[in-house]
């Protein structure tokens, strides 16, 4: 009999775990990004907008600016909710073919959004964590060939016009 209860509960360990069944309320809980964000770190600085399209869909699209003030494209990204997921789905500029990547939000407890991609070169993991309604604090990271790696993007709201 004990031999049976330990088999049951380590088959009951051993089964998937579902993936997370995300609602439109939750995806709701992100149209806190919408809006212009920015991040300036050295000779570098990111200006990140982020614009509603419909309930399901959020858009942005990042510049990147030289010490000169020179504007390139960065990246597009799409925040999505595809039925029961949250999907983050970034184009970078010169990755990747130009082809989007998709990520699957994994967890979101109180304002952390982490998204995952295991199968992805770099990064396996990208984090949005609101501090505040003015302040993010994004990271990508995961596993290279010379180990683990985290780069950090800590935004501020852009204040437009009043």
């Amino acid at each position: 009999m004990k031999i049976w209860m330990t088999l049951a509960a380590l088959f009951v360990l051993a089964a998937p775990v579902p993936a997370q069944q995300w609602t439109l309320a939750d995806f709701k809980e992100l149209y806190r990004v919408e809006g212009s964000w920015e991040m300036k770190k050295s000779d570098l600085r990111i200006e990140e907008t982020w614009v509603k399209k419909n309930d399901t869909l959020l858009e942005s699209t990042a510049y990147e600016y030289d010490k000169e003030g020179r504007k390139g494209l960065q990246e597009t990204v799409q925040l999505a909710l595809s039925g029961n997921q949250i999907l983050y789905i970034p184009v970078a500029r010169n990755q990747n073919g130009g082809a989007p990547v998709i990520f699957k939000l994994v967890s979101n407890l109180k304002g952390r959004y982490v998204f995952e991609n295991r199968e992805h070169d770099f990064p396996q993991q990208i984090i949005y964590h609101f501090r505040n309604n003015n302040h993010i604090d994004a990271s990508i990271n995961g596993k290279t060939p010379r180990g683990f790696r985290q780069i950090d993007f800590p935004y501020q709201r852009v204040k437009t016009g009043s």
